[in-house]
């Protein structure tokens, strides 16, 4: 090679690795002036373009060096990496396979094909991958974590624990390696050990991608709130800045900052789901049956089918066709049957890419694609990314925006976005006229009687409960909760059993705030939901909680004909309980301050005349037409219809009023 080529490569490669990339374009430029055709210089030139998001232009320059060098694996892994920044899955595998076949000794792009295999759901094969970089270079701490996210998705959590650890033992200073690991963590419920390890993410670097905010939440889920208002504060000003640091649906529990949650929401979508640009939308075809779709994680034994199992059955056969896509893995309960009995079609979507079920809705020719996981933790949003639909609708299983163009609508009402709340939003508002969701008419309370006592609560005195998850339960809602039951003598809160962590934390806090801990009671998980249902009737009151609030567990307290109090704030999930008391008739339940919130409860609680008036109205809408599917679903299909009729005008979405 010519000295002087040799010495401007060596220099290019110094100032890439270094991110100085304008000093080595300067020096490739040179390279090329002595030699047009060298492949060393127009390779780095391509990594020097994608690295600057010219993804193009680095396309034409690995193909020119493929074009040169027709067995260069290397290029042919950069080339890999090229279009898996694109989200070409298949292109990037036959890439990688191409580099593996002419140097099967290249370690990193055995790890690449890996993660084409993961983007593509195939994570089995992944993990072959995986093993094969790793027999290849057992010191690279990337391939034992990118190993560990493939086992993670396949469920094989020790074996993904052993990875990650192994990768941390190399690199203790791979925040990214300690995020993966936190969210787990996080998963299994080992949130005490997913906090930790978001703390040395954060540690090791503070800008660490998602890592403050997940630090912030799994505090929340063990009531280690010591600092919350600060953080909070740094919070906000790194969402403000377009930082990438907290997942939306963390964000609901820590504040009701509507534009806050548009930005988390926004920023969330475009770094992990942004349009392809190929994407166009097609018009729905003119058929003699509507076709709608619903999209979820959570057919089987889950909140959300739950709310919607009746819905689906009351669908209107006659003028639409529904199909269900779930990607609910292993799910073959007793509730995933009736799902399945309640759809036209039921396809199981759990090992496609998300492009693949995109094109899947599109040769079934899905009119309307409703998302009911949004931005929750199983959400697949990619789908509707590649526009599995003309239509796009976010529904009921996330309660806030999902910050993306490419959803056209959210279903809600007037009190959960009242219309100074419309600009939070980046889809339009279909506004049904009161009810936004159902209960299923089949789940019945249990006529079984509990006492008191085995159910380890106090023989006398008032009951106050709150069924809602740990994370909803934040230091200001604690503090009220004590004000409340200083005021209330003799009085118990009865709260769901959480984590062990998270108990020990809340009930020192309680000691803290004046309130002895045999007053604070956790309610163990009963086998039958029927029970559950049941035991709600020894308590007097459900205190809700805020920003977060209640959403089936108010539908499971009223449907029980237990009273509510609720704080009503800002956001979409900080106003659910407020839409279900509207819906039933008992508005006089809303508070709009901490004030007006703990005064009532105690009103309540020492005026049991009043508190048995407020019962007896729930109890007979309870017994009659609490949360009707077959008047919601009339709604909804009117929405619908109208949907289908402003597309077929060629009309740009626009919010939708349902009247009764």
């Amino acid at each position: 090679m010519n000295p002087q080529i040799g010495f401007f490569l060596s220099s290019a490669l110094q100032y890439l690795q270094s991110g100085n990339l304008r000093m080595a374009e300067k020096f490739l430029n040179q390279v090329r002036i002595l030699d047009k055709k060298n492949v060393d210089a127009l390779r780095l030139l391509g990594v020097l373009a994608a690295k600057e998001g010219r993804l193009e232009e680095a396309l034409t320059f690995f193909h020119l060096v493929i074009k040169i060098s027709p067995k260069n694996g290397v290029a042919y892994s950069n080339l890999g990496n090229v279009y898996l920044e694109k989200n070409n899955f298949k292109a990037a595998l036959s890439a990688y396979d191409q580099a593996v076949a002419f140097d099967p000794n290249y370690s990193e792009a055995h790890n690449n094909r890996g993660n084409a295999l993961q983007k593509m759901m195939r994570f089995s094969l992944a993990v072959i991958s995986y093993d094969k970089a790793i027999a290849l270079d057992p010191q690279c701490a990337q391939f034992y974590t990118n190993r560990a996210n493939a086992l993670k998705e396949l469920k094989q959590y020790d074996e993904a624990l052993a990875s990650y650890q192994y990768s941390l033992h190399l690199n203790s200073q791979d925040d990214v390696t300690w995020v993966n690991l936190g969210n787990m963590l996080c998963k299994l419920k080992n949130y005490e050990k997913a906090f930790e390890c978001f703390e040395n993410a954060v540690a090791t670097k503070p800008d660490s991608l998602w890592a403050y905010g997940s630090m912030l939440f799994n505090a929340a889920c063990i009531f280690k709130n010591n600092h919350f208002d600060s953080q909070l504060s740094i919070l906000t000003e790194k969402i403000s800045k377009g930082l990438k640091v907290i997942a939306p649906h963390a964000l609901l529990s820590l504040s009701d900052e509507e534009s806050l949650q548009r930005q988390a929401a926004e920023i969330w979508s475009s770094s992990w789901y942004p349009t392809p640009p190929s994407k166009t939308l097609q018009t729905p075809k003119q058929r003699e049956k509507i076709r709608i779709a619903y999209y979820s994680s959570d057919f089987r034994t889950h909140p959300v089918s739950q709310l919607m199992v009746g819905l689906l059955e009351a669908h209107d056969k006659s003028r639409f066709e529904v199909f269900g896509f779930s990607y609910a893995q292993n799910a073959q309960d007793d509730m995933t049957g009736r799902l399945i009995e309640s759809f036209d079609q039921f396809i199981n979507i759990t090992a496609m890419s998300d492009e693949e079920v995109a094109n899947l809705s599109k040769e079934h020719a899905i009119d309307i694609a409703i998302d009911l996981t949004g931005h929750t933790e199983s959400g697949r949003p990619g789908i509707f990314a590649h526009r599995a639909a003309p239509i796009q609708v976010n529904y009921l299983g996330y309660a806030g925006t999902m910050g993306a163009p490419y959803y056209d609508y959210i279903i809600a009402n007037e009190v959960l976005i009242p219309p100074q709340s419309q600009q939070f939003f980046s889809e339009n508002i279909i506004y049904l006229p009161d009810m936004y969701m159902a209960d299923d008419p089949k789940r019945a309370v249990s006529t079984r009687e509990f006492s008191r006592s085995e159910l380890g609560l106090p023989e006398k005195g008032f009951i106050f409960c709150c069924f809602n998850n740990s994370f909803k339960m934040n230091i200001a809602t604690i503090r009220s909760w004590a004000n409340i039951l200083h005021k209330v003598n003799k009085s118990v809160l009865w709260l769901s059993d959480n984590n062990e962590v998270f108990k020990k934390n809340l009930v020192e806090k309680f000691s803290e705030l004046g309130i002895d801990t045999d007053r604070i009671i956790f309610a163990k998980r009963l086998p039958l939901a029927e029970e559950h249902l049941s035991r709600h009737r020894l308590a007097g009151l459900f205190l809700d909680t805020s920003p977060y609030n209640a959403h089936t567990t108010a539908v499971d307290a009223l449907k029980a004909g237990l009273p509510i109090v609720t704080l009503q704030g800002r956001s979409f999930a900080s106003r659910v309980a407020s839409s279900l008391l509207n819906t039933i008739g008992v508005p006089e339940l809303i508070t709009h301050s901490t004030k007006e919130y703990e005064e009532l409860a105690i009103a309540l609680a020492i005026h049991p005349e009043r508190l048995n008036t407020i019962a007896k109205k729930i109890a007979a809408r309870s017994n009659a037409s609490l949360f009707n599917p077959i008047d919601l679903i009339k709604n909804i299909e009117a929405a619908y219809l109208i949907l289908i009729e402003q597309h077929s005008k060629d009309s740009p979405p626009e919010h939708v009023f349902i009247k009764n």
